[in-house]
């Protein structure tokens, strides 16, 4: 977790994690979760080589912010300005979540930005739970609904069962 919208572009960070995922930390643990939304749900995909086999849960997940990854991304200027974009390591989620075993992409696809990144993370281990009217809002609006617990651990663990859309 991070305290700084800083979107994990933290080269300290990414050593950091490199250095743990060298000590064994990942491989010590029968299964491994990444999870998180928006900016974390970014980070849980984009970390995903750390523990290949991983099952990642992101609700509304961006891809990358950089404009040669996702060049339809016009929210989050301050981090498009602020941070680097330029390096190919550690930059783009729809690479590093093709190293998850699982992965649920949790979003409302009539949030156009929204769409476009699930598009960018789609893969054969991804399933994708739409959701239309969910807004960018996704785990406050499922806690209203008495659902995110569930629907996060089922997810976290690997045993959800669903067709494809939460709609």
């Amino acid at each position: 977790m991070t305290k700084k919208n800083d979107w994990f572009r933290s080269t300290e960070l990414t050593d950091y994690l490199l250095e743990l995922g060298s000590q064994g930390l990942f491989e010590s643990y029968s299964a491994v979760s990444m999870y998180g939304a928006f900016m974390g749900g970014y980070a849980a995909c984009l970390f995903a080589p750390l523990a290949p086999g991983c099952t990642v849960v992101a609700f509304a997940p961006q891809s990358s912010l950089s404009a040669k990854d996702a060049p339809f991304e016009k929210r989050y200027r301050f981090a498009r300005r602020n941070y680097d974009w330029s390096s190919n390591e550690w930059r783009d989620a729809a690479r590093g979540l093709k190293a998850a075993g699982k992965a649920y992409l949790i979003y409302d696809p009539t949030i156009p930005e929204d769409f476009l990144h699930a598009q960018r993370l789609a893969g054969p281990q991804v399933t994708q739970l739409t959701w239309p009217g969910l807004t960018h809002k996704v785990p406050p609006t499922l806690r209203r609904l008495g659902i995110l617990e569930p629907v996060a651990k089922e997810a976290l663990t690997g045993t959800m069962s669903i067709n494809g859309s939460m709609s």
